[in-house]
């Protein structure tokens, strides 16, 4: 399964979309820690299920974090949905 890294591309897009929002006209990518992955998992209901709480375990871990030197805020968005296997893998039972 392929993680990709940073995306250059996904970066100088989400990075114009912050400093529009920021309201200061330009933003570093890379040293902002722009970032996206994306990959394909295979699991059954109740693993996704099991994996959402682990996810929403870690983000809680981290929620009552407050304004202080060395931190600003970062906006993450999860998104997650089923899709339909490729022909190949429905016939063979896996990738």
């Amino acid at each position: 399964m392929g993680w990709p890294g940073r995306s250059p591309k996904a970066a100088r897009t989400s990075s114009g979309d912050a400093a529009t929002a920021s309201g200061s006209g330009s933003a570093d990518p890379f040293a902002d820690l722009v970032g996206y992955r994306q990959g394909v998992l295979w699991l059954s209901d109740e693993e996704v299920s099991a994996a959402a709480g682990e996810i929403q375990a870690i983000l809680a871990a981290r929620a009552g974090n407050r304004a202080a030197p060395g931190r600003r805020p970062r906006l993450l968005s999860l998104t997650q949905f089923p899709t339909e296997p490729p022909p190949a893998a429905a016939a063979t039972g896996g990738p």
